[in-house]
């Protein structure tokens, strides 16, 4: 975990250097698919050129809504049975899904 938070930081950082003074946006990570089925991960996200981590988990169906600058996440499906879908909804519209249906696969997407 440790690691994979090291890599979404580092890939957080990048994007702050080319996105400074950028505008706030609403976010909404969306995690559908099997009712039920668990996962983890890390949200990183920049307000005020200042990068935000945070550790998430939960099973299916969640909604995590915020408001930031910039995003970047990577979620990891936990269970052994059923399938995880993220959306990431960028001001109403989705900039990226994908879907994991293996124990231990994981997805990456960021805006």
């Amino acid at each position: 975990m440790k690691k994979l938070a090291l890599i979404v930081l580092l890939g957080l950082m990048l994007m702050v250097v080319a996105g400074c003074g950028a505008e706030m946006k609403d976010y909404v990570i969306k995690v559908d698919g099997t009712e039920g089925a668990t996962f983890e991960g890390v949200i990183m996200y920049q307000v005020d050129t200042t990068p935000h981590p945070d550790k998430i988990s939960g099973t299916v169906p969640a909604e995590f809504p915020i408001e930031a600058e910039l995003i970047s996440l990577e979620l990891t499906k936990t269970s052994a049975d059923g399938e995880v879908k993220v959306t990431l909804i960028c001001n109403g519209e989705v900039v990226g899904e994908d879907e994991i249906t293996e124990e231990g696969g994981s997805v990456k997407l960021n805006n």
